[in-house]
């Protein structure tokens, strides 16, 4: 295990290069964000976010492990989670490796109900991650959408230093920004290994989350499922319980671990692998999303790096 850079600011030219190179780190977010959305734990999302508003809540695969499929991604996972059987959770398709996480809906205090109800219980039943879109847009083109959320949570976000993304972008640094996402969980919550295809801003608000990290090139050690399988950019290794006998070259994958406290910044370029624990009894992140091209290179792919050569290949195929 290495340790990733962590530089004093994330509003400065260092920063720049290592977004376009394509190499993860860690920086205090104040630079770019500021400090308002700091304050959004259980209880202030609970004031403030509409009270029958009902927001998309993935829950655990049984052993508080998200694992989330495209097919849930897509909707075709949708449960009731009053209901102790559905047809969704038995139509698994990852090869008998760990069951997937199914969605549901819920309010904010739904979603507080059904976590109090699985702290009470002994850590039994479904766990559930609360999930919403702050801000997001479709294409390049669009204006962009704001989420279900109040005028207080709205000007926080406002706050955020737009200008500068804005100036990084006119100086062909940053993508576009895609969207922002806001993620609400419990301790010992498990985000299941995987990539994602572009730039991931991973912003601390509350709480402490413990992230491992590989590089793109470690893939032959994290065993991808194909890339059209329902799991795609997933590793099939359980990195909580590994199958040695499996999957016997897991043990020479060489990653990073960090831990984020409020207020620190992740940069996870494209294709880095990542697993997440949630330390904290709760804990609150933004992710925040950008396109996956240079905005003033519209053909050129943002901050691969020569380490993400084999999975852009195979993606390719």
């Amino acid at each position: 295990r290495g340790q990733l850079p962590r530089l004093e600011r994330l509003d400065s030219s260092q920063a720049q290069d290592m977004l376009c190179e394509g190499q993860a780190f860690v920086a205090p977010a104040e630079g770019l964000l500021g400090r308002r959305l700091l304050k959004w734990d259980f209880k202030f999302l609970e004031k403030h976010l509409p009270a029958t508003q009902k927001y998309g809540v993935m829950l655990d695969e049984g052993s508080g492990k998200i694992v989330m499929s495209h097919s849930a991604r897509n909707g075709q996972r949708q449960v009731d989670v009053k209901s102790s059987v559905t047809a969704a959770s038995q139509q698994n398709s990852d090869e008998g490796l760990f069951s997937t996480s199914d969605q549901t809906r819920m309010t904010f205090k739904d979603f507080l109900s059904e976590a109090e109800q699985f702290r009470s219980s002994g850590r039994t039943g479904k766990l559930p991650y609360f999930g919403i879109h702050l801000l997001w847009r479709f294409k390049e083109g669009d204006n962009g959408y704001l989420g279900q959320i109040d005028e207080d949570m709205a000007d926080d976000l406002w706050s955020i230093k737009f200008d500068l993304i804005r100036e990084w972008q006119e100086m062909n640094v940053l993508p576009l920004v895609q969207r922002f996402y806001l993620f609400a969980g419990l301790g010992g919550t498990l985000y299941h290994c995987h990539y994602d295809l572009q730039p991931n801003l991973h912003v601390q608000l509350t709480g402490r989350k413990r992230f491992i990290l590989f590089p793109p090139d470690a893939w032959p050690h994290l065993y991808p499922f194909p890339v059209h399988h329902d799991l795609d950019r997933r590793s099939m290794v359980d990195l909580d319980a590994p199958d040695s006998s499996r999957f016997p070259k897991w043990q020479g994958a060489r990653g990073y671990l960090v831990e984020l406290e409020p207020g620190d910044a992740l940069y996870i370029p494209p294709y880095w692998w990542h697993h997440v624990q949630s330390l904290t009894p709760e804990t609150t992140s933004m992710a925040m999303w950008f396109f996956e091209r240079f905005p003033l290179s519209a053909d050129v792919c943002y901050g691969l790096g020569s380490r993400a050569d084999d999975l852009v290949l195979m993606r390719d195929l």
